[in-house]
């Protein structure tokens, strides 16, 4: 497995630090395919929400993290927490307004904080 975290490390740097659209887009592409290689997808929220609405689902919340920035690194303090504490969904988001001063594009953040749920051995959906 270490060797997957460096591999993934890896391509979390070249991504976030890549300096033209092609190799960022690449990367990211790549760190999609190795999440859903994991078991990892990308879900919505809304049936939960739905749920909670006709009592289904009450006495739980659902925690949403806004990562401003080392979105790895805190994504994967997230998902450690997560696992630790056996949580049941929690939520990652970036404001269209913290897009700009983040330097963050929504493509990117998506790829840091998957990679940071394969580093952590997170499995399932991925709320974003």
């Amino acid at each position: 497995m270490t060797k997957d975290i460096n591999k993934i490390k890896k391509l979390v740097y070249d991504t976030v630090f890549a300096t033209d659209a092609q190799t960022k887009d690449s990367n990211i592409l790549n760190i999609r395919k190795l999440a859903a290689e994991h078991g990892l997808y990308l879900a919505s929220i809304q049936g939960l929400y739905e749920a909670a609405g006709k009592g289904k689902y009450s006495g739980k919340t659902v925690p949403a993290i806004n990562i401003r920035g080392l979105t790895f690194q805190v994504a994967r303090a997230a998902y450690q927490a997560a696992i630790k504490d056996k949580v049941g969904a929690l939520i990652f988001e970036i404001a269209r307004s913290e897009i700009g001063y983040t330097s963050q594009r929504p493509s990117e953040y998506t790829a840091c904080v998957l990679a940071a749920a394969i580093t952590e051995g997170f499995s399932g959906p991925v709320f974003m």
